[in-house]
């Protein structure tokens, strides 16, 4: 598949994103009603002034981001539990 805006990764991974928030069940879900394509498209179009930022928050989503997420959650976790990010190997 082409698309005018994400790469194949890009759009693989706001496809992952968006059957998260709206999975199939009874009804289609997002990948089934075709999100990422009409995303893509509106990018192109009506949208087109939101696409830097679009794309700059599907960059923070990637394979390279996940190691430093999961750091950001786990301070996070431990903030709101009172205990100490070293406990959980961070600092």
């Amino acid at each position: 598949m082409s698309y005018l805006n994400f790469s194949l990764h890009e759009a693989r991974t706001a496809a992952a994103l968006f059957e998260r928030i709206f999975p199939a069940d009874e009804v289609p879900g997002a990948v089934e009603i075709g999100v990422v394509d009409y995303v893509d498209r509106a990018l192109a179009g009506a949208y087109r002034d939101q696409r830097a930022s679009v794309l700059a928050g599907a960059g923070g989503i990637g394979p390279r981001r996940r190691g430093r997420n999961r750091l950001c959650l786990r301070r996070r976790h431990a903030r709101s539990t009172g205990r100490a990010a070293a406990s959980h190997g961070t600092r």
